[in-house]
């Protein structure tokens, strides 16, 4: 379902048309109370031109919100489309990144591959384009290795594998010499 400009503004008009309307009423009470010491009987022109006035007085200021609103809401609408293009922005050097780094690698863990899907399901949602689509097929081509054969070392942008190979043979006995 899409909010358009003139829907949201329709049912603010509708939304407080009841309570002009009473309004309207009580005005028209109030100076006839004034106007004839709260006794007399309502003239029926009187009171439609009564009405008119006010409904006219009504509407131009409800046209004046109503152009008010539609400003607004362009500016908010450039706002949003200017935050998007910055997340794609983001999602897109994201993405090509972390292809290239897997790619480099060559080879991807199971947790990486998700990682890597719910970047380019983002990067898609926000209207990504085909150069983005590139890297990911390439990427997801790799040979997955499973998660227990890396060690994976996080180093600020940089991460850090290991595979079980490398350590056998290394290990300290720091933890022996302490409880001897």
């Amino acid at each position: 379902m899409q909010i358009t400009t003139d829907g949201i503004v329709m049912a603010a008009l509708s939304a407080f048309a009841g309570y002009f309307l009473k309004a309207i009423w009580d005005q028209f009470i109030k100076k006839n109370q004034e106007t004839h010491n709260k006794a007399a009987s309502f003239d029926k022109v009187e009171m439609a031109e009564f009405i008119k006035a006010t409904m006219m007085d009504n509407i131009n200021y409800f046209q004046k919100k109503y152009n008010e609103a539609v400003e607004h809401l362009e500016h908010v609408e450039k706002d949003f489309l200017a935050l998007r293009e910055q997340n794609l922005a983001f999602y897109k050097y994201q993405l090509i990144n972390t292809c290239k780094k897997y790619i480099a690698q060559g080879e991807i863990t199971q947790y990486q591959f998700d990682r890597l899907a719910e970047l380019h399901k983002i990067y898609n949602s926000l209207g990504g384009n085909s150069q983005g689509d590139l890297y990911y097929q390439k990427a997801t081509r790799l040979p997955i290795v499973k998660e227990h054969d890396r060690i994976e070392i996080n180093h600020g942008d940089d991460e850090l594998y290991v595979t079980a190979e490398d350590l056998e043979g290394h290990h300290s006995n720091y933890y022996d010499e302490d409880n001897n």
